[in-house]
């Protein structure tokens, strides 16, 4: 990535902001056209495959909330 040599060489804030612009141009465009492809999928759903999805969505949040709630167990004493 072009933002390592900054990191191993010598930093210059104005080429890393700008870098960084350019890499969040990008990254708003990619989210931009996953959107734009989800939503054109979703219109593709019947109304019970829809039912089925945000059923399925749901399951998969509770499990990650389960998942982000555990514990972390603490390290063996030694």
């Amino acid at each position: 990535m072009a933002l390592r040599q900054y990191v191993e060489g010598n930093f210059d804030q104005a080429k890393v902001a700008a870098l960084a612009a350019q890499k969040a141009q990008i990254q708003a465009a990619i989210t931009v056209q996953q959107t734009r492809i989800h939503n054109e999928l979703y219109q593709l759903l019947t109304a019970d495959q829809k039912t089925q999805l945000k059923q399925m969505e749901a399951n998969h949040e509770a499990r990650m909330q389960r998942h982000m709630s555990k514990e972390v167990p603490a390290p063996p004493e030694q």
